[in-house]
C-alpha cells in the first residue's frame, strides 16, 4: 500500500497536478485501498470455472434477482459468464461515475447504498440497493449504443458498491452469444 502511496505520489508531482486534485487522487486511492482489503477476488482466480459460477451466482443473487427483467429468456450459459464477468466498484460519497452524454462504457448494478440520476443537475431519480425494485443504471445507453441521458453519482451521504459489467467484457460475451443481445434488447423495450 505504502509502495503504491509513493507511486501516486509520484505520478501526481510529475504531471504537475493541483494540490487540490492531489489529495483528491490520494482520498479516492485510499478509500478504494480500505474497501478492496474486505474483498479477495484473487481466491476466485484459483477456482475452476464451474465454482466461480455458483460463487458468484450465491454472491449477486438479490442484485440479479432485482434485474432478471433484462436478462429474461436469456441462455444459462450466457447468464453464467455474465455472473463472472461482473466487477465490484466502490464509489465514495458523491462521487461521479458516468457523465450525462457519454457514450455507455459499463452497466452499473447498485449493491449497497444509493445511486443519484441528474438530468442537467436536477435530481431525476434515485437508486437504492434496500428496495426491491431494479437496481440497474445505464441498461438503454449500454444495450444501445447511444450516449449516457443522466449524470450518474453515488448520494453525498454515504458510498456506494456496485457491480459493474464492462462495455468490453459484454462484447466478449456477445461473441459467444450473439442473439442474447436482442432478447435483452425487447426485454427493455417491452419493460
Amino acid at each position: 500500500f505504502r509502495k503504491r502511496l509513493v507511486m501516486l505520489e509520484e505520478y501526481a508531482a510529475t504531471r504537475g497536478l493541483p494540490f487540490e486534485l492531489r489529495g483528491r487522487l490520494r482520498k479516492h486511492f485510499e478509500f478504494q485501498y480500505q474497501k478492496t482489503q474486505e474483498v479477495d477476488t484473487g481466491v476466485l482466480n484459483l477456482m475452476p470455472s464451474s465454482l466461480k459460477v455458483k460463487v458468484a451466482f450465491y454472491q449477486y443473487e438479490d442484485v440479479m434477482e432485482r434485474n432478471m427483467f433484462l436478462f429474461r429468456g436469456c441462455n444459462a450459459q450466457f447468464l453464467n459468464m455474465l455472473v463472472v464477468a461482473l466487477r465490484e466498484m466502490y464509489l465514495m460519497p458523491g462521487e461521479t461515475v458516468i457523465q450525462q452524454r457519454d457514450m455507455s462504457r459499463e452497466l452499473i448494478f447498485v449493491r449497497s447504498g444509493s445511486l443519484e440520476l441528474l438530468k442537467n443537475s436536477q435530481l431525476i431519480k434515485t437508486v437504492r440497493a434496500d428496495s426491491d425494485l431494479p437496481s440497474v443504471v445505464g441498461e438503454v445507453p449500454f444495450f444501445m449504443s447511444i450516449g449516457q441521458p443522466y449524470t450518474v453519482k453515488a448520494r453525498t451521504t454515504s458510498d456506494a458498491t456496485c457491480l459493474m459489467l464492462s462495455k468490453l467484457d459484454f462484447e466478449e460475451l456477445k461473441m459467444h452469444y450473439p442473439e442474447q443481445q436482442d432478447i435483452i434488447v425487447t426485454n427493455i423495450l417491452t419493460q
